[in-house]
Order: structure tokens, then C-alpha cells, then sequence
């Protein structure tokens, strides 16, 4: 009777087993198949319509290389509901591109991008954001001199600035900065630089900034802490230039994703970071940005 019990309950084992198999077989909704990975941002100030275009690694099956996943045969276009535009693939860059000065962006215009793959289509809209009733009001760079590790006298310096919300409009901002600088070789000949500022930050999500608070009102960078360690050796003045990025709501959402996913990268315990998209058939985002800057001169 023992035996008898051991050998249905086999049975039953294998039975359940192969209804497992033939469930997992029978998923339609499982994609097994690569997805489109489009991220492109347009901008009244850019020079050049960058399109990067990637597909996923496969859910089963040989992992791909970076090479490998870029997208080099894809139709790639942008347009504006009356002109459109080609982008052609740079293999140096492994981009789409268009020179926007032939095809300028403008504020207030919405923009259709549609990139087409053999198999796979994705595409996505956006609407540049007007910067109508915004105004950096004040900027500041005062600076401390350190002694670094090597007992080297460093320039700490630390950057805010201040801007005035336009109301009744919800606004997307991020704050960023960078120098500007130039200095002249032993031949006598000036090179001039622009280099982006990474410093330290004491709030990181204070980058990215919605006016939910504020409409209206007068609005605040995160101070950045910067230690400027060539300042020798380069001309001056130099400048350090304050980005206040006014963003659709594509470009917010996916760069707050980014910094929570990189906050839980390597952290077991972080709660897992859904990527934001808006990009149909695929994945990734098409986001509108403009601009304002000012500048800061260093003596």
C-alpha cells in the first residue's frame, strides 16, 4: 500500500510537471524577441538632432554586446506636423543626426519621432516647453581657498543660483553648470574649453525640481561644491555658466528614474527602479528641453 502511494504520487509529480511545461510553452504575452531602445532629447539651442537607437537583450537565448545591440539599419525621422526630417547613422558616433541648423527646433512646437527597424517600430511625441515668464534672477560663486591632500592650495567654490517661475504654467526644471575657459600654449595660440561641473551635491534630487510649491515664486538651485584645480593654469577671466533646464514632462520623469535607479544599482536591499518611457513599441524616452543660462566671471 506504501509502494502504491509513492508511485501516484510520481505520477502525479510528472503529470503536473508537463502542465507546467506546455503552460509556459503556450504564453503568448512572453517576448522572448529584442524591443526597440530609443533616447533622444531635441532642444531650441542644440546644433545637432541626436537619435540613439538600441534593442534590448533578448529574454532568452546567446547575451548580446554593446555593438551588437545598436540599431544601424533603422529609419529614423522627426517632424512637426508640416516638414520632417531624416536622420542619417553615424558609425563613429553609433547615432542618428541631422544638423538642426538646417532644421531648427522651436518652443512651443510638438515633435513626432518615428524609428523604424526591420520587425520594429517605435515612436513618440514631445512638445518644447516656452520659457515665457522665466528669468534667472541672481547667481553666485563665492570661494573659499583649501589646502588639499598634498598640501596644495584649491579654490572651493560654491555655486547657486536663482530663478523666477512663470504662473499659472506647470514647469520641469534641472540645474546644471559648467566652465568655460581658455588658455594660450607656448606658441602663442588660445584653445578655449567648455567643461560640464559634477561636483558634490547635499540633497542629488534637488537637480531636477517641479514648480508644485512655487508657481510663481522664486525658485532655488542645490548649491554645488566645486574644487577647481587647474585654475592656474588657464586664462582669465573664465566663466562658470549656470544651466536652468525647462523641461517637458518626458524629461523630468525619465531623468528621476535614472537617479533612482543608479541610487539602488549595487543596493540588494533598494526597491527595484521602473524606467520611465513614453515611447510606443518600444522603450526609452523623446523629451523636449530649453534653456536659459547665465554667466559668472572669474578674476
Amino acid at each position: 500500500m506504501k509502494i502504491l502511494r509513492v508511485i501516484t504520487l510520481l505520477v502525479t509529480i510528472v503529470t503536473t510537471l508537463t502542465g507546467c511545461e506546455s503552460d509556459v510553452n503556450n504564453i503568448e504575452s512572453f517576448e522572448s524577441k529584442s524591443k526597440l531602445v530609443v533616447v533622444s532629447y531635441i532642444s531650441p539651442q542644440d546644433t545637432m538632432l541626436v537619435v540613439r537607437v538600441q534593442k534590448t537583450q533578448p529574454a532568452l537565448g546567446k547575451q548580446l554586446t554593446e555593438e551588437q545591440r545598436n540599431v544601424k539599419d533603422a529609419v529614423v525621422t522627426i517632424a512637426d506636423g508640416t516638414a520632417i526630417v531624416a536622420l542619417a547613422y553615424n558609425a563613429t558616433t553609433n547615432q542618428y543626426e541631422a544638423d538642426a541648423r538646417a532644421w531648427p527646433v522651436q518652443a512651443g512646437k510638438t515633435y513626432h519621432l518615428k524609428v523604424a527597424a526591420p520587425g520594429s517600430t517605435a515612436e513618440a511625441t514631445c512638445t518644447i516647453p516656452l520659457t515665457d515668464g522665466i528669468t534667472i534672477t541672481e547667481a553666485t560663486a563665492p570661494y573659499t581657498i583649501i589646502q588639499d591632500y598634498y598640501g596644495q592650495s584649491v579654490p572651493k567654490y560654491t555655486i547657486t543660483f536663482k530663478w523666477q517661475d512663470a504662473p499659472g504654467v506647470k514647469n520641469f526644471y534641472r540645474t546644471l553648470a559648467f566652465k568655460e575657459y581658455s588658455f594660450t600654449d607656448f606658441s602663442g595660440k588660445k584653445h578655449t574649453y567648455k567643461e560640464g561641473l559634477y561636483g558634490s551635491y547635499d540633497n542629488e534630487d534637488k537637480q531636477l525640481q517641479d514648480d508644485e510649491d512655487y508657481q510663481g515664486s522664486i525658485m532655488s538651485s542645490e548649491p554645488l561644491v566645486y574644487y577647481d584645480y587647474n585654475s592656474g593654469s588657464v586664462d582669465k577671466p573664465y566663466y562658470i555658466n549656470c544651466v536652468l533646464v525647462v523641461s517637458d514632462k518626458n524629461y523630468f520623469l525619465y531623468h528621476r528614474a535614472l537617479d533612482k535607479q543608479e541610487e539602488s544599482n549595487g543596493n540588494p536591499f533598494a526597491e527595484p527602479a521602473l524606467m520611465y518611457t513614453n515611447m510606443q513599441g518600444g522603450l526609452g524616452v523623446f523629451a523636449g528641453y530649453n534653456q536659459l543660462v547665465t554667466k559668472i566671471e572669474i578674476n
